[in-house]
């Protein structure tokens, strides 16, 4: 999963290096080909030019490395080409052994280096440098804490367009955390980064629409932006997809649906999608009653915290046999060891 996180940063700053900086004709040709995936042909004309110091080459070689495109995935001659490239000044390369060392991808994680090129990196503009810089900031982690600097740098990230950034900076004005809360300002930064595709930034906005908050309160447009979020996988805009639907919130009330967004949620350790899942097994709401699955689910939730979850499951656990409760408990520790998948 790490793995699969860094990816995306570092197939961006190809194009962030390749779009800001001068290129030699050599090097359009080798970009022309990577874009078309003759991988093969790239890196033909890239590596002498790396050889020369081309700190374009360099970055671009290293993302071939990292990514397994036209050579054997390779991180150690990554770190190398990303070295070369990011000690020649490329800002997207810095940004990338910034990613390496943070991670700990093809070295061992290291804080205080990531931190080193991080800054680099952040110094010449790159947005996603300024984020995880600030996240660093904020939080204390590489560097002193320092939370007005962090959002300094939160906020250039976000005026550049990087959507993490950006629902970070509107969770700051939603919750009024180091500046003057606002939340028509939190729902400007949402609806910029929900937009790009960001799934905590549409959860965030169906939320403020759902509750009118920074916004006039309209449930249609809050049940559109958690739909998005929760076709993306977010787990709270799915448990919030299914309330609607349970609720008959701003939809037509269909429980089928609701069973469908919870469950999905549930799978993802969301503990109120969870205590739902429960309510609607020991009531027979959308499912056939069963109190083995109502103990289970109300099992679950508990353990991720959730205090009704609990009650639930005291209730749930007085309707039983010994028999249903030992079949319960077990059903409830395959479940955790599945990661509450298809339980």
């Amino acid at each position: 999963m790490k793995k699969k996180i860094a990816i995306l940063p570092i197939i961006l700053t190809i194009f962030l290096g390749t779009l800001t900086q001068s290129q030699s004709a050599d090097y359009k040709k080798g970009f022309s080909a990577f874009l078309a995936s003759d991988y093969l042909t790239a890196f033909q004309i890239w590596k002498p030019l790396a050889n020369n110091g081309h700190r374009m080459a360099q970055n671009s070689l290293g993302s071939m490395y990292y990514l397994g495109r036209g050579v054997q995935q390779d991180y150690q001659a990554a770190l190398k080409w990303f070295t070369r490239a990011a000690k020649n000044g490329h800002r997207g390369a810095q940004d990338n052994l910034g990613t390496m060392y943070r991670i700990g991808i093809g070295v061992q994680k290291n804080y205080r280096t990531a931190v080193k090129w991080l800054t680099r990196a952040a110094k010449q503009g790159h947005p996603n440098a300024q984020y995880f810089l600030g996240y660093f900031y904020h939080i204390g982690r590489g560097v002193p804490k320092n939370s007005g600097f962090a959002e300094t740098l939160i906020k250039a990230s976000a005026k550049q367009g990087n959507a993490k950034a950006q629902v970070w900076l509107g969770h700051l004005y939603f919750k009024g955390k180091g500046v003057r809360k606002n939340e028509e300002t939190a729902v400007m930064w949402f609806t910029r980064a929900a937009k790009k595709g960001n799934q905590r930034g549409q959860y965030n906005l169906g939320v403020a629409y759902q509750y009118g908050r920074g916004v006039a309160k309209n449930l249609n447009t809050a049940l559109k932006w958690f739909n998005k979020g929760a076709e993306q996988g977010n787990d709270r805009a799915q448990y919030k997809l299914g309330s609607m639907y349970h609720n008959g919130e701003g939809v037509p009330k269909n429980l089928q649906l609701a069973i469908k967004w919870f469950l999905l949620a549930a799978e993802q350790g969301n503990a109120q999608a969870q205590r739902n899942l429960a309510a609607s097994y020991a009531l027979g709401s959308g499912v056939t009653k069963d109190n083995i699955y109502a103990y289970m689910w109300s099992h679950l939730a508990t353990i991720n915290g959730s205090k009704s979850g609990k009650k639930i499951r005291e209730i749930v656990e007085n309707r039983m046999s010994p028999i249903q409760l030992r079949r319960a408990k077990k059903l409830s520790r395959e479940c955790v060891r599945k990661k509450y998948k298809g339980c």
